[in-house]
Formats: C-alpha cells, structure tokens, sequence
C-alpha cells in the first residue's frame, strides 16, 4: 500500500510540473485596425444580415470610441458570463478601457477584394441617412477572456438601426490571428 501511495504521489508531482502553461494575452501595441477585421466582417457577419457583396458600405477610416457600459453588457452576455457577476462595475470597466483607447487608423482592403468598402470621413445623417455605415473601435483586452484581443463593430443605417459585433483577436511574436466574428445583443439608448 505505501508504495502504491508513493508511485501515486510522484506521478502527480510530474503530472503537475508537465502540465500545460496557461495561455495568457501577449502585450501587443495597435498601430492601425488590420484590413482582416474588414475581411472576417464582410465573410459571415455582414452576409448574415442579408447585405449583399455588391452593396456599398462606408467605414468610418479611423476608430471610434464604441466602449460603454451597454456593448460591455452585449460582450458580456456574449461570453456567457453570469448576470449579477461583475454587474455593478461594468460602467467603471467601460470608462477604463474607453479612457486607454486612441483613434486608429482602420486599413480598408482593396475595391473587389470583399465587401464593396468605400470610407465615409465625415458622417452626416441629413445627407447620409441612407448609407451602410460601419464604425469600428480601437482593438482592447476583453475582460472576460485571458488570452483575447477584440473590437467592437457596428453596422448602422444612417445611424440608426445598429447591429453590432465583437470581432476577437489574438497575437503571437507581433502576429495577429482575427477570429470569427459574432453578433453582439446591446441595447443603444
């Protein structure tokens, strides 16, 4: 019997000191939105919406400030987090990670090569209230992931009408992997 305990306790010991590291995000800094963000839109999320490839959609060329307590809600419920868990500091964590964010440029690929992309640089909803609009955020660290990047986007009609998304992203040695994007439930006010 003790040498069976003994065998027991070194096979935990190795178990545990062999057992895979956990995987946490890599510090990365963004300089510019990869045109893949676009891409992974425009494959599967875009096309669910019944928004065809030839329609034109205008994308905000630089970030946007689209972190609030609401698409921190939507992200939440996304990643199945429970109700009350962290409730009351979801408004303290969406000015922290807005506070950390700056405008970015946002690298729109090439005419034909996805969606019909054009860029909209200045937004108004008199002469615009009828163009596909897309805004992007500045890529953050979700905070209910360890080891996930994202940005949130949201696909308006003139401004109203917002659908939104949370596209996740991951970095290893200065490479970003874009993950496939969903749709997100946030309630606008």
């Amino acid at each position: 019997m003790r040498i069976f305990l003994t065998v027991a306790a070194v096979a935990l010991s190795l178990s545990c000191r062999t057992a895979p590291a956990v995987i946490e995000r890599e510090p990365f800094t963004w300089s510019s939105i990869p045109s893949g963000v676009l891409d992974v839109l425009c494959a599967s999320s875009i096309r669910n919406e019944g928004i065809g490839r030839q329609t034109m959609i205008n994308v905000v060329p630089r970030s946007q400030s689209l972190v609030s307590t609401a698409s921190l809600v939507g992200l939440r419920r996304a990643y199945f987090v429970k109700p009350g868990k962290g409730l009351a500091n979801t408004p303290q964590i969406a000015q922290s990670i807005a506070g950390g964010l700056t405008s970015i440029p946002i690298e729109v690929p090439a005419a034909g090569r996805s969606c019909n992309w054009a860029t909209l640089e200045h937004f108004d909803r008199a002469r615009d209230n009828d163009k596909m609009i897309l805004q992007i955020s500045a890529p953050f660290a979700n905070p209910y992931s360890k080891t996930e990047w994202g940005a949130f986007a949201r696909l308006t009609v003139g401004g109203e009408a917002a659908t939104w998304f949370w596209v996740p992203m991951r970095t290893k040695d200065g490479v970003v992997a874009i993950g496939h994007a969903m749709e997100l439930d946030v309630e606008e006010h």
